[in-house]
């Protein structure tokens, strides 16, 4: 009877003990992860702050939903802004002083269309497989469409286009696959007297900077523009969003890594004559969306 005593006073002692061990691992461990949430946190935000002090979004537009899927955007003379779907074969043109969609034109049927540049009274079109379609006198009452075949492929995955007025030409980049073993990333010129893709690259993209070469071998671009004023060509990615600010010589003097939690899926860039830079979002993560961009 002695010894059952004896166990039971052990067994309460050890009980008694054990709660209180578990007691303080548990305060223990609540202290830990509220200090990690809280570290995390910080940084997070440190980063956030870097971010939206080099990037300020001056005024938005939300954008119908027939643009969920919104790709290239361009300026156009009249200061709408034209834009492109990756879905059908449709320019829309939205207004930004009534923020409405004012206008359209089909040009073929449904299709992965990604890029948008502007020639004069003319448009011209890329699909993600390469082909270029043309809508000359685009605004008038009977534009006529043409269809261009070049040597690329959906391997490529071209999203971007870019209207070079000097030399008659456009420029494009591939997100995915170099059409041309040339050793780096290159802007490529297709010629609108010859309708030719040159293989030779019009620039190939260089850095000097370690962290610049990083990103270069990684640049998936979903659009390109050219600086109205400097001449610069930006470039941007749709995903883990950032802008590349190209020099003439094809070296890149800056990169912008943009705010997610704005740029959600930046799929089209564009300058209006005075520099004003545009953004086009897709849908995914919020509401289809026109950014007027500041960088600073």
């Amino acid at each position: 009877m002695g010894l059952k005593m004896e166990l039971n006073k052990t067994r309460k002692y050890m009980n008694k003990h054990m709660n209180k061990i578990v007691a303080i691992l548990a305060v223990v461990v609540i202290v830990v992860s509220f200090l990690f949430y809280h570290f995390y946190k910080t940084r997070i935000e440190k980063k956030r702050i870097a971010l939206d002090s080099t990037q300020e979004v001056i005024e938005s537009w939300e954008l119908p939903s027939i643009l969920d899927e919104i790709s290239g955007i361009v300026w156009l003379k009249d200061g709408r802004i034209a834009c492109i779907q990756d879905e059908v074969g449709i320019v829309f043109f939205y207004n930004l002083e009534t923020k409405k969609l004012d206008g359209q034109v089909k040009f073929a049927g449904d299709g992965d269309y990604e890029g948008l540049a502007l020639m004069g009274e003319n448009m011209y079109v890329v699909r993600s497989d390469g082909e270029i379609f043309e809508l000359l006198d685009f605004l008038g009452e009977e534009p006529v469409f043409n269809q261009y075949e070049l040597p690329l492929s959906e391997k490529n995955n071209i999203e971007t286009l870019l209207a070079d007025q000097e030399n008659n030409r456009l420029l494009l980049m591939a997100k995915d696959h170099e059409p041309f073993d040339n050793g780096g990333r290159g802007i490529y010129g297709y010629n609108l007297d010859t309708k030719t893709l040159q293989e030779k690259p019009v620039l190939l993209i260089t850095a000097t900077d370690a962290d610049l070469q990083k990103t270069l071998k990684k640049i998936r671009p979903s659009d390109i523009a050219i600086h109205p004023k400097t001449k610069e060509i930006y470039v941007l990615q749709g995903t883990k969003p950032r802008i590349l600010i190209v020099n003439s010589n094809g070296s890149v003097k800056k990169e912008y890594p943009l705010n997610n939690k704005v740029f959600y899926q930046p799929e089209g860039i564009t300058f209006s004559p005075d520099g004003t830079l545009y953004i086009s979002n897709e849908a995914t993560g919020g509401v289809p969306s026109i950014l007027k961009v500041e960088l600073k």
